[in-house]
């Protein structure tokens, strides 16, 4: 008998490989889209194969739809960051439950992740969208930046994220990461120059339902050099929170 529970996961890789089981155990059968015709090798260790009743690898967005047409699922939802634009957009194509698609850029793109708070009059991070490094250069001199961080656009996991005070290492890095491809195979086009703001920096994780907005964890980033190196978890109710 055809299980009419049926969710599709894309980029289920990561953590996201957790949610398969889960939505099992609710007698939920799980579809697995890949984003892209290959799985990222940083993710291709997480991926479990046998968690899924099928794959799909997008190589184009008609094919996948009509693939998708199939299977009819309740539910379109991303499994790892990488996932998440083509989770939306198919979302919104079959009017599944999903978020604001006029916001969608908002949510993978780092430039406009901090355009969107400076827009709502939240603070934010000074920045500058360069194509080429001398107005990275320009850009810096004239706000008076002299401590500052270098990255690409979509990519995920600290990828090719610098952090310098040297105006000389801009050319060397420019040199090195435009029009080349990020980790996810994007090809950065733009690079993003950023203020590096001193601090301890946490992560709240939150769930939007309805309006209703739940938060699901706080955490605590262990840093070397401003590189991401681990996140500490802080106990709800705690003395630290």
């Amino acid at each position: 008998m055809k299980n009419e529970n049926v969710i599709i996961i894309v980029d289920t890789y990561s953590s996201g490989n957790l949610l398969a089981k889960r939505l099992h155990e609710r007698n939920i059968d799980v579809v697995a889209l890949h984003s892209s015709p290959k799985i990222p090798n940083v993710y291709k260790k997480s991926y479990v194969q046998n968690d899924f009743i099928n794959e799909i690898f997008n190589n184009d967005l008609e094919t996948t739809i009509n693939t998708i047409k199939k299977t009819s699922p309740v539910a379109i939802i991303a499994g790892a960051e990488s996932g998440v634009s083509l989770s939306e957009k198919l979302a919104h194509i079959f009017k599944l439950p999903c978020n604001d698609y006029n916001f969608i850029k908002e949510r993978r793109n780092k430039y406009c992740m901090q355009e969107c708070l400076k827009q709502c009059g939240i603070k934010s991070i000074k920045q500058y969208l360069a194509t080429n490094a001398q107005d990275a250069k320009d850009w810096l001199k004239e706000n008076k930046i002299t401590d500052f961080i270098l990255k690409p656009l979509m990519s995920v996991g600290s990828d090719n994220v610098v952090r310098s005070s040297d105006y000389g290492d801009i050319e060397s890095y420019f040199n090195q990461v435009l029009k080349t491809s990020d980790i996810l195979g994007n090809i950065n086009e733009n690079i993003i120059v950023q203020e590096f703001i001193e601090g301890q920096e946490f992560v709240v994780d939150t769930v939007s339902c309805d309006g209703n907005i739940f938060t699901i964890d706080i955490g605590k980033y262990g840093k070397n050099l401003s590189i991401y190196q681990e996140e500490n978890f802080i106990e709800p109710g705690g003395p630290k929170l």
